[in-house]
């Protein structure tokens, strides 16, 4: 029986003292996608944030096809094929696109720059500009195409859609699901845009005050979207 790519089983993560995601369990195979949905401050970040090293877990399991790495340093889990690309983007500003790619591709293992060129032709456009210079999708692009080059197999995607315009957003999209057809790379997404999430994973599940309060594939959520509105609305 092949072990799942990504499974989190009854995860108690946060800072400190305080828990701010509280047994939170689900399985994914290769090629999945998973939306995480929520209010600002329920714990998707911070989710994401276990999964990927950077937030202490305090009891339960993260399982990396079958392997337990809740314990396992952030660097680690990279090595082991478990990607973040955070909100943040951090890319580095004062490097070219090309010094930019070629940093994330020094590591064995690692697709090389050209394939990232392929999946978004507007970083080979833009590869003697420097970071600062790129826009905000172009940044995207470049944020994602760094975690690739690090031969994932589970990409942990935090707001990747945020402040972007349309056409940049169906593009993104559009290359997110190429990746899962062609490469079976298995993806989280933490995304405001529930409607949009949901259609690309085609899974989600809604966190509230750090616990899932609803989850299931994008038909039975959509069948109850007025419950899923109602967990998603500030009021």
């Amino acid at each position: 029986m092949t072990a799942n790519a990504l499974s989190a089983v009854n995860v108690v993560a946060g800072y400190g003292h305080t828990k701010i995601v509280n047994g939170v369990s689900f399985d994914l195979a290769a090629g999945d996608a998973l939306a995480v949905l929520g209010r600002n401050g329920v714990g998707k970040t911070t989710l994401l944030g276990a999964l990927a090293g950077r937030v202490n877990v305090s009891s339960g399991q993260i399982l990396l096809r079958g392997k337990e790495v809740q314990n396992a340093k952030a660097y680690r889990r990279v090595s082991k094929g478990l990607t973040l690309v955070p909100q943040e983007r951090e890319i580095f500003a004062t490097l070219t696109v090309e010094e930019n790619l070629r940093i994330a591709a020094s590591n064995a293992g690692s697709p090389g720059i050209d394939t990232a060129y392929e999946l978004f032709p507007r970083l080979k456009e833009r590869r003697a500009n420097k970071g600062s210079a790129l826009s905000g999708g172009e940044q995207q692009m470049l944020s994602i195409a760094r975690a690739l080059l690090t031969n994932p197999s589970v990409l942990l995607l935090d707001e990747p859609f945020e402040g972007l315009a349309p056409v940049i957003v169906e593009q993104l999209t559009e290359a997110l699901q190429m990746l899962r057809k062609t490469k079976s790379i298995t993806m989280v997404l933490v995304e405001q845009h529930a409607d949009l999430a949901v259609e690309i994973a085609g899974n989600g599940l809604v966190l509230e005050r750090g616990q899932i309060a609803l989850s299931g594939d994008a038909d039975s959520l959509r069948e109850n979207w007025h419950d899923v509105e109602k967990l998603l609305s500030v009021a």
